[in-house]
């Protein structure tokens, strides 16, 4: 959509400047995901890609166990995956998803995106915070 020369001169106008900051701040969240919280979003993704059973049991599993680990995590990490946004598209369609890690999971859990959508999400999001590692 933009590219590197239209975001560095959004970010140093005036009207931009804010922006500067939420990249920073988005960093500094990217950061804040331990490898072992980013293997189980792989593992998460995977299941929820793969299970094709009318009634999605292990992709159900899948979301209340990794919902069960992020609630023992540090809080600073559980709020870096409830506001950490990833450069992720959706595979089907091309357009990009507004949504976080942890937006994802709870909509999945609440039936409010289909477990398909959430993988391809979080399959994309473990791949982005592994290349910041």
């Amino acid at each position: 959509m933009f590219t590197a020369n239209d975001i560095r001169a959004i970010v140093r106008h005036p009207l931009g400047k804010r922006l500067a900051a939420l990249g920073i701040e988005q960093s500094k969240l990217r950061k804040g995901v331990r490898p072992k919280t980013i293997e189980l979003l792989d593992k998460m993704s995977y299941v929820l890609l793969q299970d094709q059973s009318d009634d999605q049991m292990a992709s159900r599993h899948e979301v209340d166990a990794f919902a069960a680990y992020v609630a023992t995590l540090p809080q600073s990490e559980q709020d870096a995956l409830d506001r950490l946004r990833v450069p992720a598209k959706d595979s089907h369609t091309g357009q990009a998803f507004d949504a976080t890690i942890g937006e994802a999971v709870k909509d999945a859990i609440a039936n409010r995106i289909c477990f398909h959508k959430a993988g391809d999400l979080l399959k994309q999001a473990a791949a982005h915070l592994r290349s910041g590692k």
